[in-house]
């Protein structure tokens, strides 16, 4: 401050003047500057959080689509007769054999190649077909649960939750229980 005091004392007017004009004029210059720079960074987050809040939209539309779609490829693959069929004959010849048995293995090679090919148009990675009663009966891929009871089996037991749920109010249901934790992929169960 002493030092624009001793500027403006041995300064001639016209100087003093000068001085005084570009204080004047910068200091509205600088408080527009600042206030249009909050602005403009006001505007500029509120357009990004609009834009992410309507991309979280449309990707989780496409989330629940997908699910939905998925949960109809199931309905129509339980409705399906051979899928039925071969739930009650893999059920009966489990109850009568054991899963290593031929007469078990020659039921499930009939039944494998199509229940197979829908699973892979499905684009599902691996089916279980469960009876009522919680017993695996069959899985395209090979599996330790095939004859074990979901609701019995300990390391079962998000598995049999989802079964109990959908068989209670038998209503398809969708879950990220993963069967295999030491895998990095998603494992949803319908």
């Amino acid at each position: 401050m002493r030092f624009w005091q001793a500027l403006m004392n041995k300064q001639s007017l016209r100087r003093r003047l000068i001085a005084w004009f570009l204080l004047i004029s910068l200091v509205p210059v600088i408080w527009t500057t600042i206030i249009s720079y909050e602005m403009c960074k006001h505007i500029l987050v509120t357009q990004a959080i609009r834009h992410l809040q309507a991309l979280i939209g449309r990707q989780e539309k496409l989330i629940r689509f997908y699910f939905q779609e998925k949960k109809l490829d199931a309905r129509v693959f339980i409705r399906d007769s051979n899928s039925l069929d071969a739930l009650f004959a893999l059920d009966n010849a489990l109850k009568r054999y054991s899963v290593d048995s031929p007469e078990y293995q020659e039921i499930k090679k009939d039944f494998e190649p199509s229940i197979a090919d829908r699973m892979r148009a499905l684009d599902y990675q691996n089916l279980f077909l469960i009876t009522k009663q919680g017993d695996v009966v069959f899985s395209v891929e090979p599996s330790p649960f095939v004859g074990e009871n979901v609701l019995e089996a300990d390391d079962l037991g998000g598995l049999a939750r989802i079964f109990e749920k959908s068989r209670d109010d038998l209503e398809l249901y969708t879950s990220s229980w993963v069967l295999k934790p030491d895998k990095n992929s998603l494992n949803t169960f319908i």
